[in-house]
């Protein structure tokens, strides 16, 4: 049989919190009118529905998060890690994706059009994406040619 003990139990509780209290700061600093979170690690976060129109994320590691319905209007997203993240109905109009890993990274119904993107979308899933010239596509990576 497993058992934790409560020691390790409160050390547990307290990296939670911690992770927790990162997007609270995160959002409290933007809210505040700061925008640069360059290199923020938030593997896992839900930042869904929240507006955070010109932040510069650049090189932040937000994998496996769910990001539906934000708007990243003129985000800096260069280098961000979207890995297995879903922006589904996300607003990315004029962002700069240039770098962005998104590999795995839900797409359905975003808005690009004018982002900066220069092939960081080849991995996305997207389907009724708005590209960066207004055309509407929808195309798996595991339907492209190799």
């Amino acid at each position: 049989m497993f058992s934790i003990s409560p020691f390790f139990n409160f050390y547990l509780l307290v990296i939670v919190d911690l992770i927790i209290m990162d997007v609270e700061e995160l959002l409290q600093r933007y809210a505040a009118g700061e925008r640069d979170f360059s290199g923020v690690n938030l593997i896992g976060v839900n930042l869904s529905g929240l507006d955070l129109s010109k932040i510069n994320l650049t090189n932040a590691n937000l994998s496996e998060s769910n990001l539906v319905g934000i708007n990243l209007r003129r985000a800096n997203l260069r280098g961000v890690n979207l890995y297995g993240s879903g922006l589904l109905d996300a607003d990315l109009t004029e962002a700069d994706l240039r770098d962005t890993i998104l590999e795995n990274t839900q797409l359905r119904g975003a808005n690009l059009r004018g982002a900066i993107v220069n092939g960081a979308i080849q991995d996305a899933i997207l389907e009724d994406t708005i590209m960066s010239d207004g055309q509407i596509v929808t195309c798996y990576p595991w339907e492209m040619p190799q």
